[in-house]
């Protein structure tokens, strides 16, 4: 009887273990998007605001397992789709933010969500959060939809905001002025409202 050589199964078993362990990480990754993208899977709602509280609670995920949940109370100082000002909303995303709490690959990351931080918000309205969380409620789907946002007084003492971009892939890759993004999240709202979205 011939017998299969170790080195061949050693390699065949360490292959075998990597796929295993990459593919959930793989499949769980947050995709490249464009701005146009963005509005499309996640563009109901664009905020910019600050955070106002944060709660984590357990409730049951579309399967029926309980899984941690953040929700988070959020006012809106203007919306760059609707241009509604001034008003509170609440939103969610799978996963703990508090340490300790167990988080996913995609949850926004702790240091972005926290009371009083200054953020722009892609929002997602989707039936499974209202079910769970009450009327009204959005999604964030990941840490692709969330954008900090940093005042400062440029050289002439004007006070600016700028978004910081988070890098190649994302909807708003480079730092900008928010008067630029508010035009360039209109020009991609239009857009996707004459594709019916």
């Amino acid at each position: 009887m011939r017998r299969f050589p170790s080195k061949i199964l050693l390699s065949l078993c360490a292959v075998a273990v990597t796929a295993s362990v990459l593919t959930p990480i793989v499949l769980a990754c947050v995709r490249p998007r464009t701005l146009d993208e963005q509005m499309l899977m996640a563009g109901d709602e664009v905020v910019v605001g600050r955070v106002v509280s944060i709660d984590e609670r357990m409730a049951p995920e579309a399967n029926g397992e309980s899984v941690l949940w953040t929700v988070v109370r959020f006012h809106a100082d203007e919306s760059l789709v609707t241009n509604r000002r001034d008003a509170d909303l609440t939103f969610f995303f799978r996963g703990g933010i508090r340490p300790g709490s167990p988080t996913t690959t995609i949850t926004p990351h702790a240091d972005d969500i926290r009371e009083g931080r200054h953020l722009l918000l892609f929002l997602a309205k989707r039936p499974f959060g209202e079910q769970r969380f009450g009327a009204g409620v959005f999604q964030v789907d990941s840490y692709a939809e969330v954008y900090r946002v940093m005042d400062f007084r440029d050289s002439s003492g004007v006070a600016q905001e700028v978004v910081l971009g988070n890098g190649g892939g994302f909807a708003l890759e480079q730092q900008d002025y928010i008067v630029n993004v508010r035009a360039r999240v209109a020009d991609a709202a239009a857009k996707a409202k004459k594709i019916g979205k």
